[in-house]
C-alpha cells in the first residue's frame, strides 16, 4: 500500500511540474507572437503598394518642376509641405506646387532627404514622431548621391486615426 500512495503522489507532482512548464512556454510564445503582430501592424503603415504607386506619381510630377529641384541640396531635410508642422505651408495651400494632386491623394506632408540619412541631425528631430520612426526604419544601403522623397498620407479608411501611412522613393541626384 505504501508503494501505491507514493506512486500517486509522484504522478500528481509530475503533472503539476509538466503543467507549470507548459504554462511558462505558452506565456513566452504568446508574448513573442503579440510582439510580432504589433510589428507587422506598424510595418503595414510603411511602403504599402498603393502608397508607393501614389508616391511615384507625385515624384514624377515634382521631378519635372525646376523650382522643386533647385531647393535640393540646401539642407539634409527639406519640407515641401506639411499639414502637421507649424511654420510650413500646408499641402493644400494654393501656393504649394502640386496642391490639387496632394488634396486628391490625401497627402499630409512631403519631405526630401539625402538617401543615406544615417548621420541625421536635429533637423530630423523637428519632424513628427511618426515620421521620425519611419526614417529610423530605413536600411543603411547607400544609393550614391541621390535624394529620397518621403510622402505621408492620411489613411483613407479612418479619418479619426492619428496613424499615418508612408512611402518613399529615390528622387533626383546630388550630382
Amino acid at each position: 500500500m505504501v508503494k501505491r500512495s507514493n506512486n500517486k503522489a509522484f504522478v500528481l507532482l509530475e503533472t503539476i511540474i509538466v503543467t507549470s512548464v507548459l504554462c511558462v512556454i505558452l506565456i513566452v510564445l504568446y508574448s513573442s507572437y503579440s510582439k510580432i503582430l504589433i510589428d507587422i501592424s506598424k510595418k503595414s503603415l510603411y511602403d504599402n503598394t498603393e502608397y508607393i504607386y501614389k508616391t511615384e506619381l507625385i515624384r514624377s510630377y515634382l521631378e519635372g518642376n525646376p523650382t522643386v529641384m533647385n531647393r535640393l541640396g540646401t539642407s539634409q531635410v527639406i519640407t515641401h509641405c506639411s499639414d502637421n508642422l507649424s511654420g510650413n505651408p500646408k499641402c493644400s495651400d494654393a501656393n504649394v506646387i502640386g496642391n490639387e494632386i496632394f488634396k486628391f491623394m490625401q497627402v499630409k506632408a512631403i519631405y526630401f532627404t539625402f538617401w543615406d540619412i544615417s548621420d541625421t541631425n536635429e533637423q530630423v528631430l523637428n519632424l513628427e514622431p511618426t515620421t521620425q520612426n519611419y526614417i529610423k526604419s530605413f536600411d543603411a544601403v547607400s544609393k550614391g548621391s541621390t535624394y529620397r522623397i518621403i510622402v505621408m498620407y492620411k489613411p483613407e479608411n479612418d479619418e479619426l486615426s492619428s496613424e499615418f501611412e508612408y512611402a518613399s522613393l529615390q528622387f533626383g541626384s546630388r550630382d
